[in-house]
């Protein structure tokens, strides 16, 4: 056996001072233990947003790059949502705030609804899958004739077929703009903003 000698007394419990500083000890222990606690939640907190901003940004990525028929198709119904509300804001805009007449109101707001919707589809819908085969300008001719088609369409088929048919116009309306949602994404694809000959969507 061998002892050590202490010349100074480290250590008590027994008096009202010791009492009350172990007791403040254990109190700064516990302090600490719950504030360890609390700094792991908060650090899974931010892992767990991280990851969710990161899948966010990972599903954005693939809908702005996926170049199949589901990417494709699913930026088109986004770009057709933006520009019916456009076309629906500007025209309520001008004929309500602006207090133009509702026949300019209109004409204004497709014009401004035309401009978005061929800007979406050359930047947003149709990106991902190389080269534009046609120019700018070629591509806005394309364009242009498509969406006159259309209206021309839409304004012969709701003036001759609901008598014909014996259809209220609304009905026939929708069925003529089903349809030509449905072909335009075709003509959109494969003979406006196609890419270049040999380019294969992924």
């Amino acid at each position: 056996l061998c002892g050590v000698e202490a010349s100074e007394r480290f250590y008590e419990i027994g008096t009202p001072a010791t009492l009350a500083e172990t007791d403040a000890f254990l109190r700064a222990r516990q302090e600490n233990a719950r504030a360890r606690q609390g700094n792991a939640r908060a650090r899974q907190e931010n892992a767990r947003a991280r990851q969710e901003r990161s899948r966010s940004r990972g599903i954005v990525h693939a809908l702005r790059t996926r170049s199949d028929l589901f990417g494709q198709g699913t930026r088109y119904a986004l770009a057709g949502g933006v520009v019916a509300l456009v076309y629906l804001l500007t025209t309520t805009a001008l004929a309500t705030l602006v207090e133009l007449p509702f026949e300019l109101a209109l004409a204004i707001g497709f014009c401004a609804g035309i401009v978005v919707h061929f800007t979406l589809q050359r930047k947003f819908v149709w990106t991902g899958r190389g080269e534009f085969a046609l120019p700018l300008r070629r591509q806005t001719a394309r364009y242009l004739a498509a969406a006159g088609t259309q209206y021309g369409l839409t304004a012969g088929g709701t003036s001759l077929l609901p008598a014909t048919l014996g259809l209220p116009v609304e009905a026939v309306y929708l069925a003529i703009v089903a349809i030509l949602i449905s072909t335009n994404f075709l003509v959109f694809r494969n003979i406006v903003f196609h890419p270049e000959p040999g380019t294969a969507d992924s």
